[in-house]
């Protein structure tokens, strides 16, 4: 398998975008549905729907933020307990869309 992506990797070069992997829910996967988050088995259709760009984060750049690869204005953001794929215009925007690992 390693010789595989290293050999894909060689010939295209490392991707520009991920896709979100639930912890709880391993074949579940995060994309968006009328710019509102859902967790679904993959394939994910349209799977652009489901692919991100890593960011540095939009209020701390220790952080992370979650680009849409098909709506590259807008990023995940998190307002009132509910992900959201939304274009970041505020100061409390660019604090819902920035991420941080073990907070």
């Amino acid at each position: 398998m390693t010789a595989e992506y290293n050999n894909l990797i060689a010939k295209w070069g490392t991707p520009t975008w991920n896709r979100l992997k639930s912890y709880n829910f391993p074949a579940r996967y995060i994309h968006h549905a009328s710019f509102v988050a859902q967790l679904d088995e993959y394939p994910i259709t349209p799977y652009r729907d489901s692919q991100w760009t890593l960011v540095p984060g939009l209020a701390d750049s220790s952080g992370v933020s979650f680009q849409s690869v098909n709506y590259p204005t807008r990023y995940i953001r998190h307002p009132n307990f509910m992900l959201r794929i939304d274009p970041i215009s505020t100061a409390t925007g660019r604090q819902d869309a920035t991420f941080r690992v073990g907070y």
